[in-house]
């Protein structure tokens, strides 16, 4: 068997009515030199099925409930392709999603990370704009220097990657030796393990790259525990950065500080959750950290306004 130059991996887990639309936006791609493995994260639904429907291109994967992080690594376990790629179950790719980023890699061949835009739509169709124009010193940047759809950064950029990442799990596309060197997604994150993996890939790489045309959709989900459960989504995201200043301590002064700023804006991004749900002291723990990591005008004014009981701290 000859080695695809990409795995596609896409980790399902209850994903039936979705699953096929997903596996529809791979087998549409311009460049046909990729594998795709569907890792059913024991479903209890009709998942695996609705994948095999989809033809021979698919393999399909079965384990026990494991959340998202571990079902990416069991699929990457599995691949054989020398960059490895991403797909969630209910989100779709661009036809030309593969084509670009591979087409980016083969001019700057010291890229091992590459990502890139992507629209939102929520349930009801409607589009909110793309990704990057979320972030403002990428935007920025995109503008100036943008070349042929796409653009490449330097280790210089490394420390704003880390205050204001960008991409998505959906666009991410890492070479295998990058992946295994930064010992793949975290197991213990419910939430932010694709946030976690892409600045741990970024501190690791001597450059890297994204297109700058959307190349997947992300849709946003009522149901999904970002928006259902948002004290849990903050708190985990709080734990990702804390492991990630963790992990890369050693590192130079610019990237340590701006994981500090980064969790710094976790914790403070918490005590407005906290005080919303009228979990006062907690919300004020969390505004004393903020403060301590990065003093700065809005984390002291939150936890003062929680201390004196203002509501308009949250």
């Amino acid at each position: 068997m000859s080695r695809p130059l990409v795995s596609v991996v896409i980790p399902a887990y209850n994903a039936e009515d979705t699953i096929g639309r997903a596996i529809d936006s791979v087998l549409a791609q311009t460049l046909g030199d990729w594998e795709l493995i569907v890792v059913d994260d024991g479903s209890t639904d009709r998942t695996a099925e609705a994948a095999r429907s989809r033809g021979d291109r698919v393999r399909v994967i079965r384990c026990p409930h494991l959340g998202p992080g571990p079902a990416r690594n069991q699929g990457a376990e599995a691949a054989l392709g020398q960059y490895l790629a991403w797909l969630d179950a209910d989100d779709v790719w661009y036809p030309t999603k593969l084509e670009w980023q591979l087409g980016l890699a083969s001019t700057y061949d010291d890229l091992e990370f590459i990502s890139g835009n992507y629209r939102f739509i929520d349930e009801s169709g409607r589009s909110l704009g793309t990704g990057f124009d979320r972030v403002p010193w990428l935007m920025e940047r995109v503008r100036r220097e943008a070349r042929n759809g796409a653009i490449v950064f330097s280790r210089e950029d490394v420390p704003n990657f880390l205050r204001r990442g960008f991409g998505s799990s959906i666009t991410m596309m890492l070479t295998r030796g990058l992946f295994d060197r930064i010992g793949g997604f975290c197991g213990w994150l419910s939430v932010a393990e694709d946030m976690h993996l892409a600045m741990r890939a970024v501190a690791a790489s001597s450059r890297f790259g994204a297109v700058c045309e959307p190349i997947a959709t992300y849709y946003l989900r009522q149901a999904s525990t970002v928006r259902t459960d948002h004290e849990r989504s903050q708190r985990e995201t709080v734990r990702a950065y804390r492991d990630l200043r963790r992990m890369l301590s050693q590192c130079g002064r610019p990237i340590r500080r701006a994981l500090a700023e980064s969790l710094s804006r976790a914790h403070l991004d918490h005590a407005t959750v906290l005080a919303k749900l009228g979990r006062r002291r907690e919300g004020i723990a969390e505004a004393w950290r903020s403060l301590r990591l990065n003093p700065r005008r809005m984390a002291l004014t939150t936890m003062v306004g929680l201390a004196l009981g203002d509501e308009c701290a949250s």
